[in-house]
């Protein structure tokens, strides 16, 4: 049977336009949030695959999660006097949400899964040679740290990172290392700290830890200190400088502080309740925002929290805690049996939810991003397939 091109590379297809169109639209167009890309493309998506969606794939703990919350935070948006108005529009996004995830699921399911992966490799490895040219078009000048088509290198790195131990599976064991080399070079060369843990990370997680990865490991920190010191290749103060917990300067570091003072806050001064659905500007502003303030002449990241777990404990309150708590338990068991003999999709979906912790605990641009989509398609996966 002849497989058109149009089938053939669907997959891959949805993904692209899931990685690279909302932080492009975030840019061009001045947008508020990259939440408005993301659910714009995702609803052109729906609309030319509406065939493609079977409700009985979500039916059960999915839609009765997804509603036991809602009907929650219907009662707590009354209580605290906030706007239904958006509590409905975030309701209908996660709708969406679940309903792209539940597609990609089928899509990765029925076509070549490794071809359609292939090109998304391809992708990253474009997107990180083109910026060696700096590119600022349209307003990308506007933004100091920019990787076109995104605004700062942890976007690059939370929407591609979700790939990383699955292409790093499919390579041979002397590419992997030469792949690992090469994205490392990229991390010190974009001077992102999470980049450089991203990959490590997926390598980890690709092979299973024994004497030989440790030796591997170790030979390419030797590398890296003899070429980049020797060479001045790179500023090594910048990464020390992000592992210096004393310096008040750091911004990484403060923004990380901020999301946990943000949990402290809110689950001391809010009832357990947290202060509701997209309501974080609420919070009191505390020392570590003000110093943001001081650094940068704005308050840094405080609609997401800085990462997700600060998002979702600060609005939610003690049930978004548990939510967590609940599924580190589901990742953890799916996890210990992701490095051993099973199915590339079986591992790709196992590897979402390892990376997705990243997002969770490092470095989160909200609810509404790829990330979302993909552990959502993850435990819908696992749902129908255990």
């Amino acid at each position: 049977m002849i497989v058109s091109n149009k089938i053939k590379y669907n997959y891959f297809i949805k993904l692209l336009f899931l990685l690279v169109i909302p932080s492009l639209a975030y840019v061009l167009f001045n947008l508020s949030s990259l939440s408005i890309g993301l659910l714009l493309t995702c609803l052109l998506l729906l609309i030319f695959n509406n065939n493609k969606i079977y409700i009985k794939d979500i039916k059960g703990w999915p839609l009765l999660v997804l509603h036991i919350f809602f009907g929650f935070e219907f009662f707590k948006t009354i209580y605290l006097g906030l706007s239904l108005t958006t509590l409905l529009q975030i309701y209908l996004s996660f709708v969406i949400i679940l309903l792209i995830a539940q597609n990609l699921v089928y899509s990765s399911v029925n076509i070549n899964f490794r071809t359609n992966l292939k090109y998304v490799y391809y992708v990253l490895i474009c997107i990180l040679l083109i910026n060696i040219f700096n590119i600022q078009i349209g307003r990308y000048y506007l933004f100091q740290k920019s990787i076109f088509p995104f605004s700062e290198p942890s976007h690059l790195v939370i929407n591609f990172g979700y790939f990383l131990p699955t292409i790093f599976y499919l390579q041979k064991k002397i590419m992997r290392f030469a792949l690992v080399l090469f994205l490392l070079f990229f991390a010190f060369y974009f001077e992102s700290l999470l980049f450089v843990l991203i990959v490590f990370a997926s390598y980890l997680f690709t092979n299973r830890i024994n004497l030989k990865l440790l030796f591997s490991i170790l030979l390419i920190f030797v590398l890296l200190y003899f070429v980049f010191v020797n060479y001045n290749l790179i500023n090594l103060d910048y990464y020390l400088n992000r592992l210096d917990f004393k310096n008040l300067n750091n911004i990484s570091l403060l923004v990380f502080l901020q999301g946990w003072e943000i949990i402290i806050t809110t689950l001391k001064d809010f009832n357990l309740i947290g202060v509701g659905l997209n309501n974080l500007k609420s919070v009191p502003f505390s020392e570590v925002a003000d110093q943001l303030y001081t650094i940068l002449g704005e308050y840094k990241n405080r609609e997401d929290g800085g990462f997700l777990a600060a998002k979702i404990i600060g609005e939610t309150g003690i049930a978004g805690f548990v939510m967590i708590l609940i599924y580190i338990k589901i990742v953890y068991s799916k996890l210990k049996n992701a490095t051993k003999e099973i199915s590339l999709l079986n591992f790709f979906y196992s590897s979402i939810l390892f990376i997705s912790l990243f997002e969770l605990f490092f470095r989160g641009m909200g609810y509404f991003t790829i990330g979302t989509i993909l552990t959502t398609s993850s435990l819908i996966y696992f749902k129908t397939n255990d």
